[in-house]
C-alpha cells in the first residue's frame, strides 16, 4: 500500500471515526494497513481470490485488504447504517472490487459464498467460537481465517476449533497480532444455525 493509499484510508477511517463506527483512527489505519501486509506476505492470497470481511463495522480490516488484495472482497455488515457508511467509503477510495452485504454472518452459509473464500478476516466481530463457527462454511479447502487478537493468550483451542471443522494454522506475532485457523476436510462442518444460536451457544 502506498502513502497516498494510507493518507486516503486514514481520511476515511476519521470520517468512520466521526460517526461513532471506531475509536482512535490513526491507531486503526495503522493496525489494519499491518493486518494487511501480513495477510500479502504470508502467502495466503492469490490475486484474484475471493475474501469476506466479517462485521466490517468502520472498515478495519476490510478497506485495507481491499486495498492491499487485488480480487473480490465482501465487507459483511449487520448494521444498515454501517453498511451505507462502508459502499460510500469504498467509493470514496475508489474501490471497485468491493460488495458490501447487510445480512448477518450465519445466513452467508446460504449464499453464493459458500466454500467459496481463500481469506475470512474478523477483528471485534465476535468471541473466536462464535467467529470460527461462521467463517467456517464460506473458506474453500485451502482457506484461512485471519483474525485480530489481544497481545497475550490463546483462544482458539484444537479441540474447540474441531467441533465447527477447522484446525490451528499460525499465530502471528504481528503487530497486529493474528490468528490463523484453516478447514480440514477430514472434519465435519457444525450443523447449520441461526447467528442467534450460535451467538447464545458456542461450540467451544
Amino acid at each position: 500500500m502506498n502513502n497516498a493509499e494510507v493518507q486516503a484510508l486514514g481520511a476515511v477511517l476519521s470520517e468512520a471515526e466521526a460517526l461513532g463506527f471506531l475509536t482512535e483512527a490513526p491507531h486503526q489505519t495503522e493496525l489494519a494497513v499491518g493486518f494487511a501486509s501480513l495477510v500479502r506476505t504470508g502467502g495466503w492470497w492469490v490475486d484474484g481470490a475471493v475474501g469476506v470481511d466479517l462485521g466490517s463495522g468502520g472498515g478495519v480490516p476490510g478497506l485495507a485488504l481491499a486495498i492491499e488484495l487485488p480480487g473480490t472482497w465482501h465487507l459483511v455488515e449487520v448494521s444498515g447504517t454501517r453498511a451505507r457508511f462502508l459502499r460510500r467509503a469504498a467509493s470514496t477510495l475508489g474501490l471497485v472490487n468491493v460488495v458490501v452485504l447487510e445480512a448477518d454472518a450465519a445466513s452467508l452459509r446460504n449464499s453464493p459464498l459458500l466454500a467459496a473464500a481463500s481469506v475470512v478476516s474478523a477483528r471485534s466481530f465476535a468471541k473466536p467460537a462464535v467467529t470460527a463457527e461462521c467463517a467456517a462454511p464460506l473458506l474453500t479447502s485451502a482457506g484461512v481465517l485471519v483474525v485480530a487478537e489481544p497481545p497475550e493468550g490463546d483462544r482458539w483451542p484444537a479441540e474447540g476449533l474441531a467441533s465447527v471443522g477447522l484446525i490451528p494454522v499460525a499465530n502471528l506475532s504481528g503487530p497486529p497480532r493474528l490468528q490463523l485457523v484453516g478447514r480440514d476436510e477430514q472434519l465435519s462442518l457444525a450443523p447449520a444455525r441461526s447467528f442467534r444460536a450460535i451467538r447464545t451457544s458456542p461450540k467451544f
